[in-house]
């Protein structure tokens, strides 16, 4: 018995050690056994979106899959030998687009470099939008923690100062409307487009309250914000309410029908012919005109100009008046270089304006024959 029993014991050993073994390299097999990379679901996603009533077969799918290989590891090659060419250790945009220039032929060529570019700034952009879309929420969520503070009494005293406050929550929400405007009419995935269209109109219905606050505050319609505006760094033209080009979209329709009713009460209006009729100039009065504007306009500015000279000499009187100021040397010299760059400055200005009287015929020139006064000067 105990003999028989130790045989079937064995038995039983050898057969969990073969369980055993083949799980073991079963389990082996199965690691060694790696999913193989392919373009088999990209070939036949573009199959159907071109033609999405054609099957493919394995052969024909291995077939195309070995082509896009081979394609693929020549434009790798070439745009590799442009690259070492060019003296670069990376790969750019510019070297494919000339392997694939080179590579395919005519028509080809175009299509594959076009369907790149597409595909490059569509992935650049995206990326793009995806960094707004978070910098803008950020900017949302600590818009809403300041706005918290607001909701509280303000004294009189502190009235300044909450309009301040409002003024930059009113330009910080017209920032983010211009955003949510712009990542909602570039984003492609209708999921985060109807989230953004929620914000985009909670954002423009907080910045309509934010008006009216303002129009409440400060019982004025038109608002004073050059120091919020100097203190944030922005332009006047951030001050402008944009529209969301999704509502300009949408309302094609309104407005249009509000423009055909428009042209037709223009049209039912009679045309109104202006009977004033203005007399021609002749060309000697247009110049007398001119002239007149001229010397008017002349006149003011050395009238200007002497009475600052005679500001300057009466405060020379007072000070040799005085005599209790004395000059250093080194102040002598600066006086000295003062009045020598005056008279300079004076004779180039005399010389300047001579020109210009000449040029506008208020003057006649040197060469001619009639006599210059003093008062020609």
């Amino acid at each position: 018995m105990s003999a028989e029993y130790g045989q079937q014991q064995q038995q039983q050993q050898q057969q969990l050690g073969g369980r055993g073994g083949r799980s073991i390299g079963n389990k082996k097999s199965k690691k060694r056994c790696r999913r193989k990379e392919t373009y088999s679901m990209y070939i036949y996603k573009v199959l159907k979106q071109v033609h999405p009533d054609i099957g493919i077969s394995a052969k024909a799918m291995s077939i195309m899959n070995s082509f896009v290989n081979d394609v693929f590891e020549r434009l790798a090659g070439e745009a590799a030998r442009l690259a070492q060419y060019s003296g670069r250790t990376t790969l750019t945009s510019r070297e494919v687009q000339t392997a694939a220039r080179l590579l395919l032929p005519g028509e080809l060529a175009k299509h594959a470099v076009s369907e790149g570019t597409k595909a490059v700034t569509k992935y650049t952009s995206s990326k793009a939008y995806q960094r707004l879309w978070e910098s803008s929420h950020v900017t949302l969520q600590e818009l809403l923690d300041q706005e918290q503070t607001l909701l509280e009494p303000v004294p009189d005293r502190e009235r300044q100062t909450f309009q301040y406050r409002l003024g930059s929550l009113y330009l910080h929400y017209l920032g983010l409307l211009r955003r949510f405007d712009t990542i909602y009419d570039q984003l492609v995935q209708p999921q985060k487009r109807r989230l953004v269209r929620r914000l985009l109109d909670s954002v423009a219905g907080r910045v309509l309250e934010l008006k009216d606050e303002l129009v409440r505050t400060e019982l004025c319609e038109t608002h004073c914000l050059d120091l919020v505006l100097q203190d944030l760094k922005l332009t006047p033209a951030d001050l402008e309410v944009p529209i969301p080009k999704y509502f300009l979209l949408e309302q094609s329709t309104t407005m249009q029908e509000q423009r055909l009713i428009l042209a037709e009460i223009l049209s039912r209006l009679e045309p109104v012919s202006s009977q004033k009729s203005f007399t021609g100039m002749h060309r000697t009065e247009a110049i007398i005109l001119v002239q007149r504007a001229e010397r008017a306009r002349q006149g003011r500015l050395r009238a200007t100009f002497m009475q600052e000279i005679r500001r300057d000499e009466e405060r020379d009187r007072r000070i040799r008046e005085d005599g209790r100021h004395k000059f250093s040397q080194g102040q002598e010299v600066v006086t000295i270089q003062k009045v020598w760059k005056g008279y300079l400055q004076r004779r180039r200005t005399q010389q300047d304006r001579r020109t210009e009287m000449e040029f506008i015929g208020m003057r006649s020139a040197p060469g001619s024959s009639s006599p210059v006064g003093p008062s020609d000067i």
